[in-house]
């Protein structure tokens, strides 16, 4: 695995600690990250602010929700929500969207979608995770061969080589 700017480690003996720099600490990274790829399927486990992005760019969006309270409100054609429990095994399908470009995992079982996708995505897809510098994260986010940390708290995953950030387009 090759690790570009790494950032520090959160090592908090609790779950919600106070190291997750919330929805802001993504949004740039992220809509660069869909300037440059042009998704045109992206799966998120956790719909909210990128799921706006995402569509926004004309993108067709599935996402993956255990609470209802946490579903947006609006109605749009290319999105679709799929409520499913926190522990059943419909939360870590990929609902018939392994070819999506990108997955972004901000959800729960974050380490088990981590490993899933990386069974199951296609190779140029790219993972996005969410309050990435948790120590929980990390053995799962190993699993891809290119990570890259491009804000504190959000990394980037790949199973080939990365697209570069600042927008312009890798060509392999």
């Amino acid at each position: 695995m090759e690790i570009k700017n790494p950032y520090e480690i959160c090592n908090c003996p609790i779950p919600n600690c106070g190291c997750s720099l919330g929805m802001q600490s993504y949004v740039d990274v992220y809509a660069d990250l869909i300037r440059t790829l042009r998704p045109q399927l992206v799966l998120e486990w956790g719909p909210g602010r990128n799921t706006i992005m995402a569509l926004q760019s004309g993108a067709r969006v599935v996402s993956i929700e255990s609470e209802k309270r946490w579903i947006p409100d609006g109605a749009n054609q290319r999105w679709t929500c799929i409520l499913a429990q926190e522990r059943s095994p419909d939360y870590l399908r990929l609902w018939g969207c392994d070819d999506a470009d990108i997955f972004f995992v901000d959800g729960r079982r974050r380490s088990e979608c981590l490993a899933a996708l990386h069974l199951m995505c296609k190779p140029s897809a790219v993972v996005c995770l969410h309050d990435a510098q948790r120590i929980r994260y990390q053995k799962a986010l190993g699993l891809f061969d290119f990570v890259e940390f491009r804000h504190r708290g959000f990394a980037v995953a790949s199973k080939i080589a990365l697209p570069p950030a600042g927008g312009k387009k890798h060509v392999a």
